[in-house]
């Protein structure tokens, strides 16, 4: 979820009250949390990260948004920028029609480390 400080820093509906822009942005976020979880389960070394393998967004969008994958390279390339070749993944990205605490993005990640 794109938390900043104690509250959800990008609300609402993708094509509605979110641009594609700010929603690339909420899902890098989501992907900084990501990797600060990843620290914290490899005690502060992200060398021993192998791979991430998949990343899953959830995009809470309005009826005809299509810009689904826009929306998610905010977190694929973060993840490519620190991470270089064992950055590269597969992905998939879904829209939904309602969101816990009216988050715009949600990331599922799956990472292989040492």
């Amino acid at each position: 979820m794109p938390w900043k400080e104690d509250k959800v820093a990008f609300t609402g509906r993708l094509g509605d009250q979110v641009t594609t822009k700010q929603g690339a942005l909420s899902a890098q976020l989501c992907a900084l949390h990501a990797i600060a979880q990843l620290k914290e389960a490899t005690n502060g070394d992200l060398t021993r990260v192998k791979q991430i393998i998949r990343i899953e967004g959830t995009i809470y969008t309005a009826p005809n948004f299509s810009e689904h994958s826009l929306v998610l390279d905010g977190a694929s390339n973060l993840f490519n920028e620190v991470f270089g070749e064992k950055g590269r993944h597969t992905r998939t990205a879904q829209g939904m029609n309602a969101s816990p605490l009216n988050a715009s993005t949600l990331i599922y990640v799956f990472a292989e480390i040492e």
